[in-house]
């Protein structure tokens, strides 16, 4: 006797690992789309004004690694202190991880931290658009 269970694909991530299905999926997909374009803009402004390949590889790591930080990776957001939640809140993978958790539990958007987004992606792109060199 064999019970017939069909999960959907949106169902299993979270009946497998035991977390919440997030509340607005539209809302997670346009965060995750502006954070990757304000971070990619960021590392556009990285090649625009590093001399070589190298040094861009090195200063990119280094940003990633703050990035990773100020996401709250390796210490949580909510256990930093008030003066540094508040920078943290200025970064892009700091509003970005804030407009997530704003998004997956409680389906709202958090218009400073997207401005903050926003703000990052374009004046990264009006930067690196003004600074790149073709060779």
């Amino acid at each position: 006797m064999t019970r017939n269970c069909h999960l959907s694909v949106q169902q299993t991530p979270w009946v497998s690992f035991g977390a919440a299905a997030p509340r607005s999926i539209p809302l997670v997909i346009l965060i995750l789309g502006v954070g990757m374009l304000a971070m990619m803009a960021v590392g556009s402004v990285i090649a625009a004004i590093a001399p070589t390949s190298q040094a861009a590889y090195g200063i990119g790591l280094l940003v990633f690694v703050a990035s990773l930080f100020t996401a709250g990776v390796w210490t949580p957001v909510p256990l930093m202190s008030d003066q540094m939640r508040e920078v943290v809140s200025y970064t892009p993978l700091g509003a970005m991880t804030q407009q997530l958790t704003a998004a997956w539990f409680g389906g709202e958007i958090k218009p400073v931290a997207f401005l903050v987004m926003t703000a990052w992606l374009i004046v990264c792109a009006s930067i690196s658009t003004r600074l790149f060199r073709w060779r």
